[in-house]
């Protein structure tokens, strides 16, 4: 069934003018260095790289991130007044904490999290702003984060048996055990979690990432603003569509997407490429190392599985939608063996009813059905398609909306998301809105309606 779908309003409008004639520039990866003492080979340069990339995350007066040093109470709740996306109030509760100045750089951010419901003081009328905050603060905060700010519910993904467990303190054990239950906050090899330990700003900004990478765990299934648009075949890279291609994933996530679809087809020695198809316009048949070689369209930067996943986790809050040409189980099955960490982040296709089984199995959580190679004997009635797809709690039905259009109202009975494909015209796009689409497959980045 559908989750957390307001009404759609039916007149929809054009949002704005259509971008032409200009395109962003292919971004770097985001691993590349951004401080003198964070080298790119520790642990923790992923996330310290992707953080400050995004500018919520800076070294200290000197230039460096000093990752080893404690984060302190006020350092953490800065991190989390960025990522949440929300508009910071500046006005200060004057008097509130005595150890809280209302002119210092922390102060809006304390008073946010007060706020939101996120943070305490630690009595006496203190905040204890630059005191360096525990592990088991950060399980507190964020759990509160999580909850209050932003409205979710972490999901358990296993029971954590810490050997310390039995130290946390009262207040800290209950979020403790939710938060590293869902993987956002782990222990150490020795299965300690050393709650009253004090965390350094390498682990905040792992902690972070991992939060980021996360969050559509939260909810299960999707929520219909991540279906609004779905970028076919990696998006428009200048004047190439459908390549699949490590420039068009970079300007796709440059204009703000993040959910993409790719293709995949089969290699000659069975390995798995991101291309729409062989030959015409497309590198010949091949090997992988074959195909890895050779520019798509003579231009642009090939992918493998492998270089899409390295590209998602340097992305975490990407989420892709393979397209198989052949064998779907087969290559779904390959993603979930190799990638088990990302499988929550691919979002499959089924072609048939009968594949439904076989792909859930295998690990898969948010499913589509998408209708254009489906036997005609399966898709012959729309009301039964879409109750088997609210049967299984599809994330969603997409169809070609001019050959099938007696589905809008089928999968508005049974509440099932609708995806068009593919769609890059405005006029368009409001047309099907007005009959019950709830989001489409486009090549286009920068076309939007207002909904």
């Amino acid at each position: 069934m559908r989750k957390n779908f307001g009404r759609r309003i039916a007149a929809c409008f054009f949002a704005g003018l259509l971008l032409l004639g200009s395109v962003l520039p292919a971004l770097a990866f985001e691993n590349e260095r951004q401080f003198p003492d964070v080298q790119g080979s520790e642990w923790y340069a992923l996330p310290v790289n992707y953080l400050a990339r995004r500018q919520v995350l800076g070294g200290k007066e000197d230039g460096k991130f000093h990752p080893e040093d404690p984060v302190t109470r006020a350092e953490f709740l800065k991190l989390l007044a960025l990522v949440s996306g929300k508009k910071i109030n500046s006005q200060r509760l004057q008097g509130k904490f005595s150890d809280v100045d209302n002119n210092a750089w922390y102060a809006e951010y304390v008073y946010w999290s007060v706020k939101e419901k996120i943070a305490n003081g630690v009595g006496d009328n203190r905040f204890a702003p630059n005191s360096p905050i525990s592990r088991q603060e950060i399980a507190v905060l964020l759990w509160r984060y999580n909850k209050n700010a932003m409205g979710r519910v972490l999901p358990k993904n296993r029971t954590m048996n810490f050997r310390d467990a039995s130290s946390c303190a009262g207040w800290a054990a209950k979020e403790v055990a939710k938060v590293s239950g869902a993987g956002l906050l782990s222990g150490y090899e020795d299965r300690t979690f050393r709650p009253w330990g004090k965390a350094t700003r390498a682990e905040a900004a792992q902690i972070i990432y991992n939060y980021l990478g996360s969050y559509q765990k939260f909810e299960q299934g999707c929520n219909i603003d991540d279906l609004r648009y779905i970028m076919h075949g990696g998006g428009q890279t200048g004047q190439f569509l459908v390549s699949n291609s490590l420039q068009a994933m970079e300007e796709s996530y440059g204009w703000g997407n993040r959910m993409i679809e790719v293709d995949f087809s089969w290699t000659a020695d069975q390995q798995l490429a991101c291309v729409h198809g062989w030959g015409g316009e497309y590198p010949p048949y091949s090997t992988l190392s074959q195909f890895m070689q050779t520019k798509i369209f003579g231009s642009l930067t090939p992918m493998s599985l492998d270089t899409l996943a390295a590209w998602m986790r340097s992305h975490p809050e990407v989420r892709v939608i393979p397209d198989f040409k052949e064998r779907n189980t087969e290559g779904l099955r390959m993603i979930s063996v190799r990638y088990p960490d990302l499988i929550e982040r691919f979002l499959p296709y089924i072609y048939s009813i009968r594949e439904y089984d076989s792909v859930k199995n295998l690990g898969f959580r948010n499913i589509f059905l998408i209708l254009y190679r489906m036997p005609a004997a399966e898709k012959r009635d729309p009301s039964q398609v879409m109750a088997f797809a609210k049967e299984k709690d599809l994330a969603g039905v997409a169809i070609a909306p001019f050959q099938e259009r007696e589905y809008f109202a089928a999968a508005q009975k049974a509440g099932i998301p609708l995806l068009c494909y593919v769609v890059d015209k405005l006029d368009w796009m409001v047309d099907m809105a007005r009959q019950g689409a709830d989001g489409y497959f486009t090549d286009r980045q920068n076309v939007r309606i207002q909904w």
